[in-house]
């Protein structure tokens, strides 16, 4: 039942896409303006008809959200059949007779295998608040979200382990699709689920389904410029020119690769901090990104950037420590360095560890006669026994002096850091 319920809304969401924006032109809700976190999901979802406000005008995104309302607002979401009051059982479950002013909503989930009951499927349980790992299986098997083997979000869950073993593999997919998002890593699973959080969840879902719904498989973003739009070779009707960014990021061509199931996007300069979704036909599509700005070093953030900001933009370091005369927070591959006795502390240099950065027109992995080639400038290396053992190349442009390490001599190097003159 559900998988064709599912697979059929799907496919009827191109029929809703004008309704996939911000329609309204003032905030619907007293408590809940342009500014707040959830907003843009709450305007949606509330447009939908899925969630409601409250008769004071209120829609109380911090308020917890019962198990009774998430069974309201997934039958309304996936378009379920909901039967009348005649059709159903007299007792649903132990606390939830037919009378009960959810109970289609909560038998409806339950036949399509959506929400089970508790406590042995005697109870429902409708006034009990749900959890956040609770919420992520609901949303798994409500929206059909399968694990992702390559692409979408590798990033481990920081806390996972504090998850019920149940939730676990969900929670993961969840976290695959991007459909749960935090700065630190962390999910927190045994917390209740907000209002506002919901929306957001229920919102991000329905952008995976119109996205698997058009074909799209996953979109890459080559550098600052260039999208690749991955999609399955038996698609038809997928137009290049049905695709647009939000917040006045151009698209300036839009082309089919040569053998390949593939749409390349060539956008304007993006504007740091600034977040960017990709629609198509004015539906929302499950991908977005943070814009980098302008930068010398590809993919980098510019340096003058504020520490705070780059935390901002790109959560919680991995690392941060003291190394090469500088402090520094490091990500998965890529790092900043900053001086840390200044009161408001900016980018001052880079740690580059990812293979694919263009270190003006260089890459890691490249042997040492390669950057002397490159650079023309000759290094013939330095040993930095305190270090390892690891050898060091140092190179120079008009404005950053660069150090390429390598394992070995004459080996390939590994990492860089790159430091700006200016702010030495």
């Amino acid at each position: 039942m559900k998988r064709s319920v599912t697979a059929a809304l799907a496919m009827s969401a191109l029929a809703l896409v004008p309704q996939m924006t911000i329609a309204a032109e003032s905030p619907t809700f007293l408590d809940v303006n342009e500014n707040h976190t959830h907003y843009g999901a709450i305007e949606r979802v509330a447009e939908y008809g899925f969630i409601n406000g409250y008769s004071d005008g209120t829609y109380q995104p911090q308020a917890s959200i019962s198990r009774g309302h998430v069974a309201v607002i997934i039958a309304r979401a996936l378009q379920l059949d909901l039967p009348d009051q005649s059709a159903l059982p007299k007792n649903l479950f132990a606390d939830v007779t037919s009378e009960h002013p959810h109970a289609a909503a909560i038998y409806a989930v339950q036949e399509a295998g959506i929400m089970n009951g508790r406590e042995g499927n005697t109870i429902f349980a409708p006034l009990q608040d749900i959890s956040r790992e609770q919420m992520a299986s609901v949303l798994v098997r409500a929206f059909e979200l399968e694990l992702i083997v390559e692409g979408g979000n590798q990033e481990p869950i920081t806390d996972i382990d504090r998850a019920s073993e149940a939730h676990q593999a969900n929670i993961g997919i969840l976290s695959q699709h991007e459909i749960t998002r935090t700065s630190d890593g962390n999910f927190r699973p045994r917390e209740n689920v907000s209002r506002g959080q919901f929306a957001s969840f229920i919102d991000r879902s329905l952008s995976v389904q119109y996205t698997e719904a058009l074909g799209i498989t996953r979109v890459q973003q080559i550098d600052r410029n260039t999208f690749d739009v991955h999609y399955t070779e038996t698609i038809e009707n997928l137009s290049p020119d049905n695709f647009s960014f939000t917040n006045d990021l151009d698209i300036l061509d839009a082309t089919p690769m040569d053998d390949v199931a593939v749409i390349r996007l060539v956008t304007t300069d993006d504007t740091f901090g600034i977040e960017y979704t990709l629609y198509y036909q004015e539906g929302r599509l499950s991908f977005s990104f943070i814009g980098n700005g302008s930068s010398d070093v590809e993919g980098m953030m510019p340096v003058g950037t504020l520490i705070s900001d780059v935390k901002k933009v790109k959560g919680t370091p991995r690392v941060e420590d003291w190394f090469m005369g500088g402090a520094y927070i490091f990500y998965d591959q890529n790092g900043y360095f900053y001086d840390e006795l200044a009161n408001n502390p900016t980018v001052n240099g880079y740690w580059i560890g990812n293979p694919t950065t263009d270190i003006f027109g260089a890459h890691i992995g490249m042997t040492p006669t390669e950057l002397n080639q490159h650079f023309g400038t000759v290094s013939e290396g330095v040993r930095l026994d305190s270090e390892g053992g690891m050898y060091a190349y140092d190179y120079a442009t008009e404005d950053y002096t660069i150090m390429f390490f390598a394992d070995e001599r004459g080996g390939k190097t590994t990492d860089a850091i790159i430091q700006s003159k200016e702010h030495r």
